[in-house]
């Protein structure tokens, strides 16, 4: 009987992810609430006045946080697109530019701005762009002097409340946290580093522990100009949850807490500490109460549904990212983390047909052409797995993950050098900051390699460097029998002991 139900919730999930593509459309219409981004500022100006770029698009983004009747896009979802698409951050001034960064992240307006800053003055121009036909729909600019920051973001503000889809938006000066210019400013230089780090579900750090300090030390000078800086606290909050200090962590959260209705990025880090601290269901709990308060805020539905995940309720995850499309249907992150959820219930011709109805909606996206072929991998089928992934890397030649999966695939059917290879190909493309932690994964595969072939010592070394890169489970070599003996061995037993 129980295995009778399992099977009935499953079947009825399928259903919804199926039907939900025909559903979309007509669930768009009757939600009037749009999808809006704010893109980093674009500028010519020297590097000292880089900073206000990230800055600008920070606090805007505050304020859309703030805002009712619409859905936002969330800082680290823009940024992660940005690095992971491979687009030019300096081209988004362009509206066909940010049109198409618009279509990635399932979005109907973005807010794109450009800045032209010489000592004292500054020009800044703000255009938003209807991302269905690359139109600037409003336009506006502000001009003053650069200690007057903070004033002329408050003016950016009242501007971009004459859109009408903004028309909520609040204007009151210095609404993102701090009136103090230069708090700003090392605030933003500590975000601009945080950012890389991911707030998915993931008890791993990509950070390394020299740019989490820095990071950790602007955010103090903040609180220096600033003491009541709740950004700046929880900056240096997610700075020790990155040093495995959870104890600080959730000191210095208790300072900032009190924003967590106000501003996304501190939200968000209340439930990332939970979450580091094995508080499962504390963490749901979090993510909950952020939904309830904003209900435009969409990465906390994306991240509800993965933590469900990582809680290993896979159903339950279904569930939630079929509700959650009613709502954004273009939202195809979430239809990837339905194609994943199926295939741990070992759905895989469903989890195959899900996700190739979300690259069909995103063809350009590396991220869901790599999400497909991981649903070949899981249903074994390898060789629609190495076509995918050579064609992937033909449109995405410095991709780091279709390699690291490629080389899954020649694990897999015994092409150990071809398995080889390509980790180490996507180990140079990774560079020094791995992302989804590339560099982690292709070490693992490495190590399952050295295992296969008894070379004890290098299958340790890759370990122990794996473990350094972000990696958090060898389950890929305990499952394989081709490396039982080798994980038996002595020398692998301290390497090993980091995965526990």
């Amino acid at each position: 009987m129980l295995k009778s139900n399992v099977q009935m919730k499953v079947a009825l999930a399928l259903v919804a992810a199926v039907m939900f593509m025909s559903s979309s459309a007509e669930a768009a219409k009757k939600k009037n609430d749009p999808t809006i981004f704010i893109a980093p500022f674009s500028t010519q100006s020297t590097a000292e006045y880089h900073w206000i770029s990230d800055a600008m698009a920070n606090a805007l983004g505050v304020r859309l946080f703030q805002t009712s009747k619409v859905n936002y896009i969330f800082r680290r979802q823009i940024m992660s697109s940005i690095r992971n698409d491979k687009i030019d951050r300096t081209e988004l001034h362009d509206p066909k530019e940010a049109a198409e960064l618009g279509k990635t992240l399932g979005a109907d307006f973005a807010v794109v701005g450009t800045f032209n800053a010489a000592w004292p003055e500054i020009q800044i121009v703000i255009r938003v762009i209807d991302v269905s036909n690359n139109n600037v729909v409003h336009t506006f600019s502000v001009a003053g002097y650069l200690d007057d920051l903070v004033k002329l973001e408050g003016e950016i503000a009242v501007h971009l409340a004459e859109f009408k889809p903004l028309s909520k938006m609040p204007t009151k000066e210095g609404r993102f946290g701090t009136s103090k210019l230069y708090a700003w400013r090392h605030e933003t230089l500590a975000q601009q580093i945080l950012m890389a780090q991911s707030l998915a579900p993931t008890r791993a750090s990509i950070l390394p522990q020299e740019a989490i300090k820095k990071a950790m030390e602007s955010a103090k000078a903040a609180l220096a100009i600033d003491p009541k800086y709740d950004a700046a606290h929880a900056s240096v909050a997610l700075c020790h949850v990155l040093l495995q200090d959870l104890t600080n962590a959730g000191l210095a959260y208790e300072e900032a807490s009190s924003s967590a209705k106000t501003d996304p990025e501190v939200a968000l880090i209340g439930y990332f500490i939970k979450w580091q601290q094995r508080q499962d269901a504390l963490a749901l709990q979090e993510l909950d109460n952020i939904i309830k308060n904003h209900q435009g805020f969409l990465r906390a539905y994306i991240y509800k549904g993965e933590l469900l995940q990582a809680m290993n309720k896979h159903e339950d995850a279904v569930a939630h990212f079929q509700s959650f499309l009613e709502r954004a249907p273009k939202q195809v992150r979430a239809m990837s983390g339905i194609g994943l959820s199926f295939s741990k219930l070992k759905r895989y011709n469903e989890a195959i047909s899900i996700t190739k109805q979300a690259v069909d909606m995103r063809p350009n996206s590396p991220t869901l052409l790599v999400s497909l072929a991981d649903r070949y991998i899981d249903a074994q089928r390898y060789t629609e797995a190495e076509t995918h992934l050579k064609n992937t890397m033909k449109s995405f030649p410095e991709y780091a993950p279709a390699y690291v999966r490629l080389s899954s695939v020649y694990l897999q059917v015994n092409r150990l050098l071809d398995a080889k290879h390509f980790a180490e190909e996507a180990i140079r493309l990774a560079g020094d900051l791995p992302q989804h932690n590339d560099r982690g994964a292709a070490r693992i595969n490495l190590a399952q390699y050295y295992l296969i072939n008894g070379e004890i010592t290098a299958a340790a070394d890759a370990l122990q460097l794996a473990h350094k890169d972000g990696a958090t489970s060898i389950e890929q070599l305990q499952a394989d029998s081709r490396c039982a003996d080798g994980l038996k061995d002595s020398r692998m037993a301290s390497s090993i002991s980091l995965f526990k």
